[in-house]
């Protein structure tokens, strides 16, 4: 007879991407006693008190993490990670530092921000960022124009370098504007769902550069990319 096993509990934990006057990212190193990813990058939040809501609860980590006073201004993304004795849900906001200097607690042993570029070529290296967000890391990244390069080696003979440069600052030109069209979008779309469904997570972003290059080079057929390209 073959018995089941049962399922593990979930968790849930909530973290936040928060912004200083500069657009630079707050990272925390989780202390060399951390159960789980000892002296690793992450961002800061935790889990929730019994009867706390997940933004109150996530003002509070903060609180007591670093000290500092923040505003939440956005769900950004969802992810998960598979621990031996549970599977933790995380829910990802973005804030903004209001005041205060980092004082870290006992969790962590430093702290550092980071602007988004430099972020993104630190996600290069293993043991830098823990692994279970990096691809909220890469994703906000890649909405602010900082992403991997495609590789060279994935230029095709028919995609000619000059006119691939031409296109590429053509849409550095434009990008910016379809940011701004992402965000008013957001905008719309969290208004709608607001009153219509409350628990819908709503994202957008533009297309970064090196994404438009990547496709452009990929797919090796188009005559105007920029009008052609339909996920701008």
């Amino acid at each position: 007879m073959i018995i089941p096993l049962a399922p593990r509990p979930f968790g849930f934990s909530v973290k936040v991407i928060i912004r200083d006057g500069q657009d630079r990212v707050l990272l925390l190193r989780r202390s060399a006693s951390s159960k789980n990813n000892a002296g690793l990058w992450e961002f800061p939040g935790g889990k929730l008190d019994p009867g706390e809501s997940f933004d109150q609860g996530l003002l509070r980590e903060v609180r007591e993490e670093t000290g500092l006073t923040i505003r939440l201004e956005r769900v950004l993304d969802a992810g998960s990670s598979e621990l031996p004795e549970r599977t933790v849900a995380y829910l990802f906001m973005e804030g903004r530092l209001l005041k205060g200097k980092v004082r870290l607690s006992a969790e962590h042993s430093a702290s550092q921000w980071i602007p988004p570029e430099a972020l993104a070529a630190k996600l290069a290296q293993e043991n830098f960022l823990c692994p279970h967000f990096r691809a909220v890391a890469q994703s906000y990244c890649g909405c602010h124009g900082y992403g991997p390069p495609p590789p060279p080696a994935a230029e095709p003979a028919g995609v000619d370098a000059k006119w691939l440069a031409a296109q590429v600052r053509r849409y550095r030109r434009e990008q910016p504007g379809y940011a701004r069209l992402a965000g008013a979008l957001k905008s719309v779309l969290d208004e709608a769902a607001r009153q219509f469904c409350p628990l819908a997570l709503v994202q957008a972003r533009a297309k970064n550069v090196s994404s438009f290059a990547e496709k452009v080079v990929r797919k090796d057929k188009y005559q105007e990319p920029l009008l052609e390209i339909t996920d701008l």
